[in-house]
């Protein structure tokens, strides 16, 4: 499948669908100064239902410069228990 490339800082997540051969592509293009919530809460932006998440996990924030990801106090941490806010670039993958 050829998916068109947003314009500007934007992020893919593929999303893991148990008991199935197909994926869920997830873009999130963050041209504008936006931030989303990723966690397990149904107030969050970017939901995982995984018990290893916390209900606020994390943030993820954009501006011209790139896009940042923020853990915002979960249990496990985000990547290796960052402590602030790092620049995401096209050749990180990061787990949650």
């Amino acid at each position: 499948m050829k998916i068109p490339r947003p314009q500007g800082n934007y992020i893919m997540i593929e999303e893991l669908v148990e008991d199935s051969d197909e994926n869920i592509i997830h873009i999130i293009n963050f041209n504008e100064s936006i931030q989303v919530k990723v966690g397990r809460s149904f107030e969050a932006d970017l939901k995982i239902n995984d018990i290893s998440v916390s209900r606020n996990h994390a943030v993820l924030k954009g501006d011209k410069k790139g896009i940042y990801i923020m853990d915002t106090g979960s249990k496990f941490g985000t990547l290796v228990q960052i402590n602030r806010g790092i620049v995401l670039d096209k050749t990180n993958i990061f787990k949650v």
